[in-house]
This record gives structure tokens, C-alpha cells and sequence, in this order.
């Protein structure tokens, strides 16, 4: 009894640690998010030898990598919507603008051929599992894959993009914002993910589990499905964690600070404050906004204030506003702000109001 116990307590504990991932928490970062489709290789890129094609492969598909990518970077920004092409540059910008886009995702897969596979900690407690008899180590995830994927990242600034006229490309426009990229990391399955045939579940029965389907055409694409959350996972981690580098971009000199939802007296107001660093700029022109896709809106800032430069840091003069939330059932309301240069350089940002929280 005291044997059964002990087994079952690693089961629980490789359990848990294989739902373990990083924390993505915050407000939503103020932007609405343009995912292109995933760019995914037709096959795995570099030589493969005969025992490469012999080994376990595994393939992505664009669309459900792209939905998996949108859907987990829904909890990250304030907007997320997916293009349904990423070859034309000139109709994907058409496109952002129509949907008042502030940011343009693309992602690549990047992979090289075969899949390593080995026996993890967790074949010992069900291996203890089948000798005591029964199928309960079948849910015990014994058996771990690294698979050599990567997922590149390049983010860019819609309204500085839509800018540069007949881009052969998004990178050509100069409006990239940052690169990540963010390898795979291993996966670890139990024997109900790989056993795809009649076969692997009556030898499931008098042969332990671990040595059994760890090839099967059902472990390509549980991993292909892993794989694919996986690195939406940690993209939306690394996107979050570099929250300045999207916000502080090097073509504007200008960002926001202290921005959230106010429930006055007056009426419930998006308020806040845009920061110029002075230096090439001195000061910020006009302010718009408007509510989900709706028409544009002028408004006035509420206040100026110079802030003294201090350690070494520019002189700062900081643009309050305070913008009156009168569409109720609207989710966001997108600011434009321009900057008073020779192009008047402008950039948009745009804040969720369902729910009410604090925003960055």
C-alpha cells in the first residue's frame, strides 16, 4: 500500500510540473495587435539523411499555428485580429489601417529535421504502475521529445509602415519595433497521446507503456499541437517582458505613462499622460481618438508640465489628457498622437475598457 501511494504521489507531482509555465499577468499593453499568417516550412530546412527520414518528423500548418498564436496573444494586448493574407505588404497595410491597427505581428517557423526522444523520470512511477496492473499509467507523461523548432518574431508599427509607399516588403518600411525569438523547449507525452492503433492498447496491457507508440503518427501532431502553444506561451512572456521596447519606439520621441480608467463624478474618462523626451522634439501636436473602428475624434490635452532633466536623462514635458468614455458598449478606444517634427510623425495606441482595470 505504502508503494502504491509513493507512486502515485510522482504522478501527481510530474503532473503538475508539465502544466507549469511561465506567468503572463498585467494590464492588456495598449495596443491593437495585426498576427500575419504564420509562415510555415513545406518541409524541415537543412540535409536529412536516410536515418533522419527514417526518425519522427513533425509538420505545423499556418492556419491553426496562427489561431493558436492569436488566440493566447488576446490575454497580452487590448486587441488582437488575424489577416487572412501576409504575402501582399501594400493590402496587409490597407487592411490594419481599415481595422485601426497600432502594431503588425509576423511569425516564421524555423525547424530542423528529427525529434529526439527518451524515457523521462516519470517511466519509473508508471512502471510501478503497471506491475501493480491497470491502465493507470497510461496517463503518466513517461516519455519526453525535444524537437529542434524555433518561432521569429518581428513586430512593426502600423502608422509608421502605412507611411512608405510600394514596400517590397514590412522589414523594407523601417518601422520594425523589435525581434524575438523563441526556441521550443521539450515536450513530455503520455502513452493516451501516442497510441493511435488497436495494436499499442492491447500491448498497453502486458508491455509498460513508455515503450510503446513513442513514433506514432498521434505523437507528430500532439507535438504539433504542443509545439505551437508552447511558443505562444512564451512569445506572449517575451512580448510583455519587452513592454518599453513597444511603446518606446526610436522613430517617435514621445510615450505613455500613467494611462487608466477614471470613474469621476463627471463621467467615467480614459486619463493619462504623453511624455516627450526633449531633444530632436520638443513638443507633441494634435490628439484624436475614437472608439473600437468609429470615426475619429479631436481632443484637447488637459495640461502641460516640464519635468526637469535629472541623472543624465533628457528634459521631459508631459501631455495630460483625459478623453470621455461615452460609448458604453464599446471594448477600446485607440489614441493618435502627433509629434511636431517636419513629417509630423504620428502613432496610436489603443486601450481595452471592459473591464475596468488599470492600464499601463
Amino acid at each position: 500500500m505504502s508503494l502504491h501511494l509513493v507512486s502515485m504521489r510522482w504522478v501527481v507531482v510530474i503532473v503538475l510540473a508539465g502544466c507549469a509555465s511561465a506567468p503572463d499577468v498585467g494590464p492588456p499593453l495598449p495596443f491593437h495587435v495585426a498576427v500575419a499568417p504564420v509562415q510555415v516550412p513545406l518541409i524541415p530546412a537543412g540535409p536529412v539523411d536516410e536515418a533522419e527520414a527514417e526518425s519522427l518528423q513533425v509538420s505545423f500548418d499556418s492556419a491553426p499555428f496562427t489561431d493558436a498564436l492569436t488566440e493566447r496573444l488576446a490575454t497580452t494586448f487590448s486587441r488582437v485580429t488575424p489577416l487572412s493574407s501576409g504575402d501582399d505588404v501594400a493590402a496587409m497595410l490597407a487592411t490594419a489601417q481599415s481595422e485601426g491597427v497600432d502594431l503588425i505581428l509576423e511569425a516564421r517557423v524555423v525547424q530542423q529535421p528529427g525529434v529526439d526522444t527518451w524515457l523521462n523520470q516519470g517511466f519509473w512511477p508508471n512502471l510501478l504502475l503497471h506491475a501493480l496492473g491497470g491502465p493507470g499509467g497510461w496517463f503518466v507523461s513517461d516519455r519526453t521529445y525535444a524537437p529542434q523548432v524555433q518561432l521569429q518574431v518581428q513586430v512593426y508599427d502600423a502608422t509608421t509602415a502605412a507611411a512608405v509607399a510600394a514596400a517590397a516588403s514590412l522589414e523594407a518600411t523601417g518601422a520594425q519595433l523589435l525581434r524575438v525569438e523563441r526556441p521550443a523547449t521539450e515536450v513530455s507525452l503520455n502513452f493516451l497521446d501516442r497510441a493511435d492503433s488497436a495494436s499499442h492498447w492491447l500491448l498497453g496491457l502486458v508491455v509498460p507503456a513508455g515503450f510503446l507508440g513513442y513514433e506514432s503518427a498521434a505523437v507528430a501532431e500532439q507535438l504539433s499541437t504542443e509545439i505551437a502553444k508552447q511558443l505562444a506561451d512564451s512569445l506572449a512572456q517575451a512580448l510583455r517582458e519587452r513592454a518599453a521596447d513597444l511603446e518606446r519606439p526610436e522613430f517617435v520621441r514621445f510615450y505613455p505613462r500613467d494611462v487608466r480608467t477614471d470613474d469621476a463624478a463627471s463621467g467615467r474618462a480614459l486619463t493619462g499622460e504623453m511624455v516627450v523626451e526633449i531633444g530632436h522634439v520638443d513638443e507633441l501636436g494634435a490628439l484624436r481618438y475614437r472608439f473600437a473602428n468609429g470615426s475619429w475624434q479631436s481632443a484637447n490635452w488637459s495640461g502641460r508640465q516640464l519635468e526637469r532633466a535629472s541623472q543624465g536623462g533628457p528634459a521631459r514635458r508631459s501631455y495630460g489628457f483625459r478623453i470621455p468614455l461615452t460609448d458604453a458598449s464599446a471594448g477600446t478606444v485607440q489614441l493618435e498622437v502627433e509629434q511636431v517634427d517636419r513629417g509630423l510623425t504620428r502613432r496610436t495606441f489603443t486601450y481595452a475598457l471592459d473591464d475596468g482595470t488599470e492600464t499601463r
